[in-house]
């Protein structure tokens, strides 16, 4: 350890940054977000399901969503006189029997959609009773899911009024049962969702976006 931080490693084993892809390119020159897959076109199918297929390439298995990239969403209030401002979704997980607290998500089921913010919007309606415009939509990167997966998520934050909420009209059939959540900043470290997590954290790094915890 030196002043500076931890190191990782000696330090002949650190790469450049310039080795690193650390800027989205989904960004196009006129501001749309758009969907660019990254799914490996080299490799081979395995086992095709439903939903989910196994493919491999040079004897690594990995699995491929139907609509293979996803996005995730956090509400963030502003009205500051109020504590809990992050909103979240309150979801049943079946693969493990059990309801988290996480970000709002869904696939992106177009491959050719204009803007991904596109799909954010009816989503922040049909899952959270909200209606806001690509204004109030931020982007905020992607993550890859798993390294088991192909799949990239698209993190994004919007902006929203807590009285303004009207009835969601969601129809998925898990999604009926969820509910939603408004959390303060201090119990964000808890949950068990590191979509949601990653979103409050690179909407706080933004410094235009901060959020206040509570008004002074």
């Amino acid at each position: 350890m030196n002043n500076d931080g931890i190191l990782i490693g000696s330090e002949s084993e650190q790469r450049d940054v310039t080795d690193f892809n650390l800027r989205t390119n989904h960004i196009s020159e006129d501001g749309l977000i758009k969907h660019i897959s990254e799914n490996n076109k080299d490799s081979e199918l395995v086992l095709q399901g439903e939903f989910l297929s196994l493919k491999k390439i040079n004897n690594f298995f990995y699995t491929e969503r139907k609509n293979i990239d996803s996005f995730a969403f956090v509400l963030f209030a502003r009205n500051i006189d109020d504590e809990k401002r992050i909103g979240l979704a309150y979801d049943h997980q079946p693969s493990i029997n059990k309801s988290i607290i996480k970000a709002f998500t869904s696939s992106i089921n177009n491959e050719y959609v204009n803007d991904i913010r596109e799909l954010v919007i009816n989503e922040v309606k049909k899952q959270s009773g909200f209606i806001v415009g690509i204004d109030e939509i931020e982007y905020l990167g992607k993550c890859l899911v798993s390294s088991k997966m192909s799949e990239f998520c698209h993190l994004f934050g919007v902006a929203v009024d807590k009285l303004r909420q009207v009835k969601r009209d969601v129809t998925i059939g898990y999604k009926i049962n969820s509910g939603h959540y408004w959390s303060t900043v201090e119990e964000i470290k808890d949950l068990e969702d590191w979509k949601a997590q990653i979103i409050v954290y690179k909407r706080f790094l933004n410094k235009k976006n901060q959020i206040l915890i509570k008004k002074k």
